[in-house]
């Protein structure tokens, strides 16, 4: 055999297994990463409540806006166990074209670099502070900004409600939908 066709072959070995331990390597931490947790607002807080095996973090507070989630998150260990996001945020800041949308999903992805990213849309109308085409309207572009950094954006989420008890209750259809949509994705 001529030296240059079996000095290739050694090379092309070596490049197919260092491929195949790469993949191996990078599909076990995937498959240990089985936690999900759910992280933001108020609406964290109170969806947590209907669900199964989804950790509720420490940084799911009431009362929340980005801000407060990129501090809490600057402050969390990275995880490579957690597998699944769940993010709740946006209803507080009013959906916010100045909240930092694109840092909180570059941190998330640097915290839980195993995680499939998910998010329900907020609920709007009982602040009364905008008129509801106009929260519609912003409510739509933040989440598509979400949508840009490849965060899942979830089939149900809280919408339009006249009072913040209605917003809050986890006994409202919405809230039951979004509970189910995450246990659904969080079982898998």
């Amino acid at each position: 055999m001529d030296k240059g066709l079996r000095t290739s072959i050694i090379i092309s070995g070596t490049i197919a297994t260092i491929v195949i331990i790469l993949y191996l390597t990078k599909r076990d931490k995937k498959s240990s990463a089985n936690k999900s947790i759910i992280i933001g607002d108020s609406h964290a807080v109170g969806i947590s409540k209907l669900l199964n095996n989804v950790e509720k973090s420490q940084c799911a507070v009431g009362g929340w806006m980005v801000s407060n989630l990129l501090s809490c998150l600057k402050n969390q260990p990275t995880r490579n166990d957690v597998g699944k996001v769940f993010i709740s945020i946006g209803t507080n800041g009013l959906y916010s074209s100045s909240d930092k949308v694109e840092e909180l999903v570059d941190l998330i992805k640097q915290k839980y670099p195993n995680a499939d990213l998910y998010i329900y849309g907020g609920s709007y109308g009982w602040s009364g502070k905008m008129s509801k085409s106009e929260v519609e309207a912003r409510r739509n572009k933040y989440y598509q900004r979400f949508s840009n950094k490849s965060v899942k954006l979830l089939r149900n989420g809280l919408g339009y409600f006249k009072t913040d008890a209605e917003a809050h209750s986890i006994t409202s259809n919405q809230a039951k939908a979004i509970a189910k949509e995450i246990n659904e994705i969080a079982s898998k």
